[in-house]
C-alpha cells in the first residue's frame, strides 16, 4: 500500500543582497542616521514615493547598492563614505519588511470596491444631473453654472463632493414649495437625495487608505518609505558622478529608472 507523502512546508524567503550587504559595511550610530533623514523632509519623499511602484523601487534599489559597494570599497568617493551605504541599505531592508506587511492583497480588494463605488457614483451623478435639469428647464443661468461645475473625471475624492454638491444643489431646490413640486415630479425626492448622500459617505470611508487620489501605485505607509529609498539612489549616483566630473577613477553608476521616474530627469 503507496503511503501518502506530506506536502514539504514552503521555503522561508531568503535574504535580499541589502540585508545581507549590511553586516559586512561600517556600523551606523544614531547621530549619523538622523543626520541622514534630516537631509530629506517626509514631503520631499512622499513626492517621488508617488510616481512611483515599491516593488520597482526594490529592484532598482537591490541593482544599485550591488554595484555601488563594489564601487566604494575600491576609491573614496567624496560625500558618500561607505557608512552612507550602511543608511541605504537599512532604507532598503525597511521598504521590503513594510511591503511584505503591507496587505497589499486586501489593498487591491479595497480598490476594487472604491472603483466599483465610483462607478456607481457615475450612473448617480448621471441621474442626478438630469433631474436637475429637469426642475431648472427654462432657467438658462442655473442650468449653465449646473455644467460649468461638473468635473470631467473625478477622483474618488472628487467624487464624494461632486455627489455632495448635488445633493446639497436639490435640497435647496427643495426649500421653495413649489419647486419642491416640480422636483417630485422629476424624482428628485428627498429620498434620492439621501442616497447621493450615503455613497459619498461609503467613497469618504474606503478613500483615505486605498487611493489617495494622486494615482499612487502603494500605501501610505510605503510610498514615504520608497521615496525616501529614491532620494538616497539619486544623492548615491550623483555624488559618484560628481567625483568622476572631479578626476576620480571611480567607476560609473547610472542613474536607476524608478529614479528617473519619481524626480523627473530625463
Amino acid at each position: 500500500m503507496a503511503t501518502r507523502r506530506t506536502p514539504a512546508a514552503p521555503k522561508a524567503p531568503g535574504k535580499r543582497l541589502a540585508e545581507k550587504l549590511l553586516p559586512t559595511l561600517p556600523p551606523l550610530e544614531e547621530r549619523r542616521r538622523a543626520l541622514y533623514r534630516a537631509q530629506f523632509t517626509v514631503l520631499q519623499c512622499r513626492a517621488w514615493g508617488d510616481r512611483t511602484w515599491s516593488k520597482d523601487v526594490l529592484r532598482d534599489a537591490e541593482r544599485t547598492i550591488g554595484i555601488a559597494r563594489s564601487l566604494l570599497t575600491k576609491t573614496d568617493v567624496p560625500g558618500y563614505p561607505l557608512v552612507r551605504l550602511s543608511w541605504l541599505c537599512e532604507l532598503v531592508v525597511e521598504l521590503q519588511r513594510g511591503v511584505a506587511d503591507d496587505g497589499l492583497d486586501d489593498l487591491k480588494v479595497a480598490r476594487g470596491n472604491t472603483r466599483e463605488l465610483a462607478e456607481r457614483a457615475n450612473a448617480l451623478r448621471t441621474q442626478a444631473t438630469n433631474r436637475l435639469k429637469a426642475v431648472l428647464q427654462g432657467n438658462r443661468a442655473a442650468l449653465a453654472a449646473l455644467s460649468k461645475k461638473r468635473i470631467d473625471k473625478p477622483t474618488p475624492w472628487q467624487w464624494v463632493a461632486e455627489l455632495t454638491r448635488l445633493a446639497d444643489e436639490g435640497r435647496r431646490l427643495r426649500e421653495d414649495e413649489d419647486t419642491a413640486l416640480l422636483a417630485d415630479d422629476c424624482a428628485l425626492t428627498p429620498e434620492f437625495l439621501d442616497s447621493l448622500d450615503a455613497l459619498a459617505n461609503e467613497l469618504a470611508e474606503l478613500v483615505p487608505t486605498t487611493w489617495r487620489g494622486v494615482g499612487t501605485n502603494d500605501s501610505t505607509f510605503t510610498s514615504h518609505l520608497e521615496g525616501r529609498v529614491l532620494r538616497e539612489l539619486a544623492f548615491l549616483c550623483d555624488r559618484v558622478t560628481a567625483a568622476r566630473g572631479g578626476g576620480s577613477m571611480v567607476g560609473a553608476l547610472p542613474l536607476p529608472p524608478s529614479v528617473r521616474a519619481a524626480s523627473r530627469r530625463k
